[in-house]
């Protein structure tokens, strides 16, 4: 009776430590695995085994693609116009251990990153270029976030920014300034037809 009593004691524990030890990763995720404290391997999807007690989860990520929302803020453009701009970062994560080792808070930093970013393209350019060339603004802030973030496991697929907002005098002025380009041009064009009747 003690000797059966032993064996089931000695296959519980076993049974617990096998549930203990598989570990299933879900599909579109990456599990970082610490081993007494320091960094042993990194989990991919489907069935994967550890040492129990010895080997610790410490972080995992998910291998989708991911969006950072860039708060908005107020920026200064090359002649001196104050707007307000925000932006949608998109990243995917491609390595784990990068991204848990090499920064702290890793949608954090990319944020604060794409701020700063944003307020240095923007007081390169102009309020007529800012509005007007948006796909060029997004082309850079891509290149200068990806070169930033490739240190840290990421890769930035895309950056789009969501809303340029202009102070209203500066919208009147801009409207004002739209109307007489259109007056200029209708008197130029009634002026030519004017000249045209007359040589004919």
């Amino acid at each position: 009776m003690d000797f059966l009593g032993f064996v089931g004691a000695i296959s519980v524990v076993i049974v617990f430590y096998f549930i203990l030890a598989v570990k299933i990763v879900p599909q579109a995720e990456k599990w970082v695995i610490e081993r007494l404290g320091k960094y042993h391997r990194t989990l991919d999807a489907g069935i994967n085994f550890i040492v129990p007690f010895v080997d610790q989860r410490r972080s995992h990520y998910s291998t989708q693609e991911q969006i950072i929302d860039v708060a908005r803020q107020g920026v200064i453009t090359r002649d001196n116009v104050g707007i307000q701009i925000d932006a949608v970062v998109f990243i995917r994560i491609n390595d784990a251990k990068q991204a848990t080792y090499e920064i702290q808070d890793l949608k954090v930093a990319i944020a604060q990153l794409a701020q700063t970013t944003l307020r240095a393209e923007i007081g390169r350019m102009e309020l007529d270029e800012t509005l007007s060339s948006r796909a060029d603004l997004n082309a850079s802030l891509l290149i200068a976030l990806d070169m930033a973030s490739s240190t840290w496991g990421a890769k930035v697929t895309r950056v789009e920014v969501a809303d340029i907002s202009v102070p209203e005098a500066v919208q009147r002025a801009m409207e004002l300034q739209m109307e007489a380009e259109r007056r200029r041009r209708a008197t130029e064009t009634e002026a030519e037809g004017d000249k045209n009747a007359l040589i004919m």
